[in-house]
């Protein structure tokens, strides 16, 4: 299956999905960056805000301070003002009461001043020692006013008033008029410094709430197509591993949990293939079995019923043959005599066709005695037909020890071997017969420079009923592993590398 490709509109995104699914990073860990990643920004946007906070905070303060600065020089102003218009009214009227208002007013100037001073004592708005100084100068021209108003003489207080008092005023006046347009200056600063924070403050927000939105809409595309794509990919092989298809495989780019999970399924895929594959051997040999079996019971029942027929055949031949060698006109006449000697080779290897049938269907119980193997191999060759044109060699341990075995048919293994080997150089060749002790084994090997055995032929050979060559029957080696293997041995096959062409068989049994 291939990979599946993203949404369309998220198409552009594909190299960025990529890249983080190739990062060589958990599940766990590449979601705690991302998530990470989105708290940063969030964090970056307190902090900012914070700052713009702390800033409008200064603001409002500067603002307050401002308000109050403001506030106090207009009631400085209006205390000096109220003190002329008193004083105005205490000599024209008479009214004692004025006096006491313009001593009030006199007091409340002084700590206005004072407080004044306290907010700001280093104002840039006006010399705190030249406001004294002035006001020192209308207290001492309001006492004078007030002295001579006191002392009857209210034609020459009003003229020292108008004269002396009433001018200090104005610079008093003018001096809080002075501090009420500077502090009406700071305010304005303040008040504008303020709505400028406010907006960058606003500014700010709304463009990391779009900033933090949009991330968190990427970084959830990318992280989550991340692990869908190659989760899907692995779901579609599964679902056709299901379906029975073992050759799914699927290449994940992910370096965290999701590729090792693909690499996981390919070796299941192939572990399961692996696994049919044998499933279907084993049942195919289950059913091989059980026909082999069934066709063993029926050769065993056939072989004993054909064994009296072929042992009349073969005495009937033997007398044949006394008869014609008796009579000299039958005696000189070759066609007689080879067909009479084929008769023999026929019944010969049909009593060997039907020894292997009965061999391999176990009908015959082992009649175990210490053999010595050397010599049963040296009788089998000195009886062995067909051997024109091979050189035979033997290699035989004299140390081998005697092994416990049925004679007879460890006879006829090595016979059938040695035949086979033979067969196997039919333009001539030669054999070589090794015998020797291994682990507790008794190692015999019939090595032959023939023509081979191809490598997709050596699994086969001992199966029943298999043959390359043409008038065989598929039983020989079947039935020789059936007896090695009945006296707890083995028998392997492999091609001869000490040659160009030839096969070594070779058989194991225990001492």
């Amino acid at each position: 299956p291939v990979m599946p490709r993203l949404p369309f509109p998220f198409q552009p995104l594909s190299p960025v999905v990529d890249f983080v699914a190739g990062v060589n990073l958990s599940m766990y860990s590449k979601s705690l960056i991302g998530f990470l990643g989105g708290a940063l920004l969030l964090l970056i946007m307190g902090a900012f805000s914070l700052l713009i906070l702390t800033q409008m905070n200064n603001r409002v303060e500067d603002l307050s301070l401002a308000q109050e600065k403001m506030d106090l020089a207009r009631q400085m102003k209006n205390d000096v003002t109220s003190q002329m218009h008193f004083r105005a009214m205490a000599l024209l009227t008479g009214d004692d009461k004025n006096n006491e208002k313009i001593a009030n007013a006199k007091s409340a100037f002084s700590q206005h001043l004072e407080s004044f001073e306290s907010v700001d004592p280093q104002s840039a708005l006006v010399s705190f020692d030249v406001l004294l100084e002035a006001s020192d100068r209308f207290n001492a021209a309001s006492q004078k006013t007030l002295d001579l108003y006191e002392s009857g003489e209210t034609p020459e207080a009003m003229a020292f008033h108008l004269a002396e008092e009433h001018p200090i005023s104005h610079e008093l006046e003018a001096a809080t008029k002075l501090m009420i347009d500077g502090t009406s200056l700071e305010w304005a600063e303040a008040h504008d410094a303020f709505h400028s924070n406010r907006s960058l403050l606003t500014i700010i927000v709304w463009s990391f709430s779009g900033l933090s939105i949009a991330a968190a809409i990427f970084l959830g595309i990318v992280m989550s197509w991340s692990y869908i794509r190659p989760i899907r990919l692995i779901g579609s092989a599964l679902s056709r591993v299901a379906a029975g298809d073992f050759n799914q495989r699927v290449n994940v780019p992910n370096r965290d949990e999701l590729g090792t999970l693909g690499t996981d399924v390919n070796a299941m895929s192939q572990q399961l293939g692996t696994l049919y594959q044998e499933l279907e051997d084993a049942n195919r040999q289950i059913v091989a079995s059980e026909k082999l079996a069934s066709i063993g019971q029926l050769s065993g029942g056939i072989a004993h019923d054909l064994r009296n027929p072929l042992n009349v055949i073969s005495n009937a031949t033997y007398i044949l043959n006394q008869a014609v060698v008796a009579d000299a006109d039958f005696n000189s006449n070759k066609k007689i005599r080879h067909n009479i000697d084929i008769i023999n080779e026929e019944v010969s290897r049909a009593t060997r066709s039907i020894a292997d049938l009965m061999d391999y269907a176990g009908t015959q119980i082992l009649q175990r005695q210490p053999t010595d193997l050397n010599a049963l191999i040296q009788d089998c060759l000195s009886k062995l037909p067909g051997t024109d044109g091979i050189e035979i060699v033997q290699l035989l341990d004299p140390r081998l020890p005697m092994v416990d075995c049925d004679s007879d048919q460890i006879k006829r293994v090595f016979v059938n071997l040695a035949i086979n080997a033979c067969d196997a150089m039919p333009k001539g060749g030669r054999l070589t017969i090794s015998t020797g002790t291994e682990r507790g084994l008794a190692k015999i090997a019939f090595c032959d420079t023939g023509v081979g055995i191809s490598d997709s032929d050596l699994g086969k050979i001992f199966t029943p009923l298999f043959t390359t060559k043409p008038d065989g029957t598929g039983f020989g080696l079947a039935a020789s592993k059936e007896i090695i293997e009945r006296h707890s041995g083995t028998v392997d096959v492999a091609q001869n590398n000490e040659a160009d062409t030839g096969t070594i068989f070779t058989v194991n049994l225990p001492i």
